[in-house]
């Protein structure tokens, strides 16, 4: 680091070293990450089991009528894909996290059941 850039970081941190507050540290920024993850995960999860309920609905309301019932039965399918690939993604993130030795919630505690 040059001392132009250590005397410009110098006086942005002057007279903070006493503030009270967390320090950011590796452990945190898995907690942050975890928590942000959980959280989109959530809202997903949320999102696509409304897909499910539209969907369904759509197939009763098409009355056996084979093009409004098959559009409602792609979307159904691919909101099936959706919560596959979501629970997948979210199983992978935690896992990689618990391998490396992060602190991270289980799965079924992360989307509150």
């Amino acid at each position: 680091m040059s001392n132009s850039l250590r005397l410009a970081a110098g006086r942005l941190t002057e007279g903070i070293q006493d503030t009270p507050g967390m320090e950011l540290g590796y452990e945190r920024v898995i907690i942050i990450a975890t928590g942000l993850m959980c959280f989109f995960l959530r809202a997903s999860i949320l999102l696509v089991i409304g897909g499910i309920a539209w969907y369904g609905i759509k197939m009763i309301m098409s009355q056996s009528s084979p093009g409004p019932f098959n559009a409602a039965k792609v979307g159904l399918t691919w909101s099936f894909t959706a919560l596959a690939v979501i629970l997948g993604a979210g199983t992978i993130i935690l896992t990689v996290a618990a391998f490396i030795g992060a602190p991270t919630p289980s799965l079924p505690s992360c989307i509150g059941l």
